[in-house]
């Protein structure tokens, strides 16, 4: 999901994007996309939307709730944000892409190895971020790319583990970047990042297992932990880099977002909508 235009913006496993008024917590419109619509961003003109099933980017043009343009990109692009009036998206097939939205085409095609394997597969994770004027990747190769948006490439691979473990979702705050680790043996860790030098300054060790979406918001970071019905939301202080907060949720939630003054959340097999006052 993501939260804007007054809004929150949720895919959904029909191949549609559920908007909720953040005023009403209603739905108030239900949009058709693409085939297994995975992220959201929003930005540069429009509401974006990766459909990893159709190997294309919707744009949703908000005053209208209509997709307004079909981008295809790589295979099964799945993270997606904007920065400096451009959108970009991360495919399966090693790729990151940098769309205009004054032509609604792709610019620029960075090589970014993401697999650990020579096989795109739709179903590993590849997140996306943008924060400190850069673009950030997640691989499953235990690497975080850096991409330079003055020059479409990639300025910095930062090695967080050895090979192969999967990399979640990242976010950018606190001067610093944050990264889940999701498996790997290490199912029950957030990592801090200085993003200049690509130094992991912190380990965060929670009792909980399976960390995954993550957001900055006021003075914290928010943490998705996934574990079927046992779901919680929480959150750390980056002053002492502990976590001083626990919002079960019970049902599996792996993607965060926040905005409005709220953190969002979903919970998967009820199909609904969480949001939490910070």
């Amino acid at each position: 999901m993501a939260v804007g235009l007054g809004s929150a913006w949720y895919t959904t496993v029909d191949g549609t994007v559920a908007r909720i008024d953040v005023r009403t917590n209603t739905v108030t419109a239900t949009i058709r996309v693409g085939e297994f619509p995975v992220r959201t961003a929003i930005g540069a003109g429009g509401v974006w939307v990766s459909n990893c099933g159709s190997n294309a980017v919707s744009r949703v043009d908000p005053s209208r709730n209509v997709v307004v343009a079909t981008i295809h990109v790589g295979v099964c692009p799945f993270g997606i944000a904007t920065l400096d009036g451009a959108v970009w998206v991360v495919n399966a097939d090693d790729k990151v892409m940098r769309i205009d939205p004054n032509q609604n085409a792709v610019v620029a095609t960075i090589p970014a190895k993401l697999e650990a394997c020579s096989t795109p597969s739709c179903y590993t994770f590849r997140g996306l971020t943008v924060g400190s004027h850069r673009v950030w990747v997640s691989t499953v190769r235990s690497n975080v790319l850096r991409i330079d948006p003055s020059t479409n490439r990639v300025d910095k691979v930062i090695h967080l583990l050895p090979c192969c473990v999967e990399v979640g979702e990242l976010a950018v705050g606190f001067e610093s970047l944050w990264a889940t680790i999701p498996g790997g043996g290490l199912s029950n860790m957030v990592y801090r990042v200085d993003p200049r030098s690509g130094k992991v300054t912190h380990k965060i060790i929670a009792d909980m297992a399976d960390p995954f979406g993550v957001a900055t918001l006021n003075d914290r970071v928010w943490v998705a932990f996934g574990n079927g019905g046992d779901s919680v939301i929480a959150a750390i202080d980056p002053r002492s880099n502990h976590i001083t907060a626990k919002v079960p949720i019970g049902d599996f939630d792996a993607a965060l977002a926040t905005g409005a003054g709220s953190v969002w959340g979903a919970r998967f097999n009820t199909k609904t909508a969480v949001r939490i006052t910070p």
